[in-house]
């Protein structure tokens, strides 16, 4: 602590007492930083010799690799660097990511420290750091003009590029620095480079907003204004999705083409001002420049679908009165209104409704728009829509309502939902293509209070789709404890319908056993007047015991074969050693035991004794 007092302090005196008391001057901190590295930052050159003099070691690399040297040059010390370098200091070593003195000069303009550098090494002017950019790429990206002018003069390779194809004129196009372009076009850089992704010069300019460089490019070079990069993108692509109106408008001006689509999704200029970008100054000029205004993109959505999706009100708006195709639909017949509603953008949905949209139209899967904000919980849509006439009983391809829709949603507003669609008189009955209703929909998932709002309309508990499920099969079988509360509801509304069995022959509570679900287990068991336990009869007459065992349920095992030997006790003594007698040994069609199907499963170490007592 006292030796980094005094090279904080520039106490010289200090200092020197502490190397007299044989502190050691090369101790680090938990960053690797030396005291060499803290006097070298803050240019104190009599604390820098004297530490060299104690045997400081002069090329210390601290956490990032960083030497006393590059922290000097950080803080633009020429002198500090000029003492280190004559006393030792490598101008040659690099950091971590692989950066020179000579990066740092660039990085932070310090144009003295890099002529000292260069005097002593000029091997690194093009060194290239651990993403293949060299110092001049560093002076470019920032702007320092004057640094970049000192590396040219001392020969940079001004077309060097980094490993994704950059060279120091994309880096000053990027950042928006048209008097680095100049300067490299000045000096005779090859401005017509491209990356790696097939960009130039001009789509970084683009994508930057600098007019100045834009301007600069179009009138200095003979690069195609239309070129496109490896995905098919252009510079007015990349103006449009950087939010650059005025620079979309220079290249418009110029010649740029708004219908060039990108390759692999055939988005034009429009598209993408349409809905992902932030402001509408780029899709007015496009909407007034693009004569197709409903071109699709490779998926067939049009400018609308994506201003639909994003919620981009005012876009909508300006599309809708430039008519463009208000119903067109994608390849998977999803039409803008569809995408609103999908969304739950309520005035967008008013105003594709004013201006013709079909609210009847389906998808591929044959959703309407109504299916898919019943899905989603957009409340405030499905009732645009059904005011408009959507017809609330309409059906996609395998036959589920907007009813079936909202039962299986996960979003919060799905119970909100369900009441509205109640309110509208929608089927609450009606079956989808493998006979599930909207309350096996609701029972499957563990919705206790949607089932309870399904029974109090007419939905009927005992239903059974096409594999005999009625929704207390399906109830049983989620979460436990949704499955309690789910099954007590739907007891309450029919208790019929515990006995009602499945086309394989199988009760609800076969159901529960497999599923685990000790508590709704027991209470269904509880419910049934059975003395033995039941069995899913033919063809496989398996008892509860069996599935039990299959599906190593040790507890519940335990549970069941205790709750029917307490119930056999209550009939005549007779019928009571019988059944006693039997208890855990039912057969199922093949003759097979429980403890069979406990075998079966490999792991039978703790149901066996169980079994067998």
């Amino acid at each position: 602590a006292e030796l980094l007092k005094a090279v904080l302090l520039n106490d010289l005196r200090l200092l020197q007492g502490c190397i007299e008391k044989g502190i050691d001057v090369n101790e680090v901190d938990e960053n690797g930083t030396s005291p060499l590295h803290l006097a070298s930052f803050y240019g104190y050159h009599p604390i820098v010799n004297a530490l060299i003099d104690a045997r400081a070691r002069v090329d210390a690399h601290d956490r990032e690799w960083f030497t006393p040297l590059q922290r000097a040059c950080l803080h633009n010390h020429p002198n500090t660097v000029k003492i280190l370098i004559n006393r030792g200091a490598k101008p040659n070593s690099a950091t971590r990511q692989f950066m020179t003195s000579l990066h740092i000069c660039a990085q932070v303009n310090a144009l003295s420290c890099a002529e000292v550098i260069l005097d002593n090494c000029d091997s690194i002017i093009d060194r290239p750091d651990w993403g293949g950019c060299p110092p001049l790429h560093y002076a470019a990206s920032y702007g320092n003009s004057a640094f970049v002018e000192f590396l040219l003069k001392r020969n940079a390779n001004p077309n060097t590029k980094n490993k994704r194809g950059m060279t120091a004129a994309h880096w000053a196009a990027l950042n928006g620095h048209s008097d680095v372009l100049k300067l490299l076009f000045n000096s005779g850089t090859d401005m017509s480079l491209h990356d790696q992704q097939m960009r130039t010069i001009l789509h970084y300019a683009a994508m930057s907003g600098d007019m100045d460089s834009v301007k600069f490019i179009l009138e200095n070079t003979s690069l195609p204004i239309n070129n496109q990069c490896s995905a098919g993108y252009t510079p007015l692509h990349y103006a449009v999705l950087n939010g650059r109106s005025r620079v979309a408008g220079i290249l418009i001006s110029n010649g740029a083409n708004p219908f060039i689509a990108s390759y692999f999704n055939g988005f034009i200029p429009l598209h993408i001002a349409a809905g992902f970008t932030e402001g509408t100054l780029s899709c007015d000029l496009l909407i007034e420049v693009t004569h197709e205004i409903g071109y699709q993109s490779t998926d067939g959505s049009t400018a609308l679908h994506f201003a639909c999706q994003y919620g981009r009100i005012a876009r909508s708006k300006s599309l809708i009165a430039k008519e463009i195709p208000i119903n067109a639909a994608t390849n998977q017949g999803v039409t803008p209104l569809h995408m609103a509603s999908r969304h739950g953008h309520d005035l967008i949905v008013k105003h594709l409704l004013s201006a013709g949209a079909d609210c009847s139209l389906k998808t591929k899967s044959g959703l309407t728009a109504l299916h898919l904000a019943a899905f989603h919980g957009y409340v405030v849509v499905a009732r645009t829509l059904y005011i408009s006439g959507a017809n609330v009983a309409e059906v996609d391809r395998i036959g589920r309502t907007a009813l079936h829709m909202a039962t299986q949603s996960a979003s919060s507003n799905s119970e909100f939902m369900i009441d509205y669609l109640l309110s509208t008189n929608i089927p609450v009955s009606k079956v989808d293509c493998k006979g599930c209703s909207a309350l096996h929909y609701a029972a499957r998932s563990g919705f206790f209070h949607t089932i309870q709002k399904l029974l109090a309309a007419g939905a009927c508990a005992n239903e059974q789709d096409q594999l005999g499920y009625t929704p207390l099969h399906y109830a049983v079988q989620s979460p436990s404890d949704l499955a309690l509360v789910s099954a007590k509801i739907l007891l309450h509304a029919d208790n019929t319908v515990i006995q009602v069995r499945d086309k394989s022959g199988f009760l609800p509570v076969h159901h529960a056993v497999k599923a685990g679900n000790l508590e709704t287990v027991l209470f269904l068991i509880d419910a049934m007047s059975d003395a033995t336990v039941p069995s899913s009869c033919h063809p496989y007459h398996l008892t509860l015991y069996h599935i039990a065992a299959r599906y190593n349920h040790a507890q519940l095992l335990q549970k069941l074969l205790a709750f029917y030997h307490a119930r056999s006790m209550t009939l005549d003594k007779e019928q009571t050693a019988k059944i006693s007698n039997t208890i855990g040994l039912e057969m199922d069609s093949l003759e097979r035991i429980p403890i069979h199907y406990a075998m079966s499963g490999g792991e039978c170490s703790h149901l066996y004794p169980i079994l067998t007592s």
